[in-house]
């Protein structure tokens, strides 16, 4: 089970991305193998975090703290995560559009919450420059053969045609192979996105990028 897996986004640029590309490298670590039961996207909703207070937006839902309900309003990575949990299905034009966000804010700034250095959270954000080259796609599709078709990746394998599930078993190795290929791919992926996303030397950048999955 994938238990927390997000992004600290308040321009919601980075995270539907994020989102997407990450739920690529679940699909292969489920094609090779790895029994993957969940996956929790953190947050649904604007939060509190131990180390930087309310300063990180993780929330698929932005929340109105000057407000006396705390008024949400859902970000547009809302939207595509509750399109991906209806079909279990992470498509090539969702993932295209996604990427096509990032790079058309490239060089553009975005409020952070960390030091210069990572090391201490901040009660109000600076503005730190997007990548303007970085590329943290999950590009090995080869190990999510058993779950794409043209429409792109699918996240169950009772999804998946049955032909093109068992053409992928048969030409998968032993099981243990699959387990230890899978979280090679996972943790990689993973590492790539969050030093993509601004993590430096020194302490971890913890209020920025949780977990990777599968880690």
């Amino acid at each position: 089970m994938v238990t927390e897996n997000g992004v600290a986004d308040s321009t919601d640029i980075l995270r539907p991305a994020f989102i997407t590309e990450h739920l690529a490298a679940i699909a292969a670590a489920i094609a090779v193998g790895i029994d993957v039961t969940a996956y929790i996207h953190w947050t649904i909703s604007d939060n509190w975090e131990w180390a930087d207070g309310y300063c990180p937006k993780f929330g698929l839902y932005a929340v109105d703290r000057s407000s006396d309900d705390l008024k949400r309003k859902a970000r547009p990575s809302a939207n595509l995560y509750a399109e991906i949990s209806r079909s279990h299905k992470v498509t090539s034009e969702q993932r295209e559009a996604a990427w096509a966000q990032v790079v058309a804010h490239r060089g553009e700034s975005r409020p952070f919450c960390r030091s210069t250095d990572g090391k201490e959270g901040l009660d109000e954000p600076r503005l730190r420059p997007f990548s303007s080259s970085a590329d943290w796609r999950f590009l090995n599709e080869k190990r999510a053969a058993a779950h794409l078709d043209t429409g792109g990746i699918f996240l169950r394998t009772d999804g998946v045609p049955a032909a093109t599930r068992a053409a992928s078993v048969a030409s998968h190795g032993p099981p243990i192979w699959g387990l230890v290929a899978g979280a090679v791919l996972a943790v990689a992926s993973g590492l790539a996105t969050a030093n993509a996303l601004g993590r430096r030397r020194g302490r971890r950048d913890v209020g920025e990028v949780a977990t990777p999955p599968l880690v």
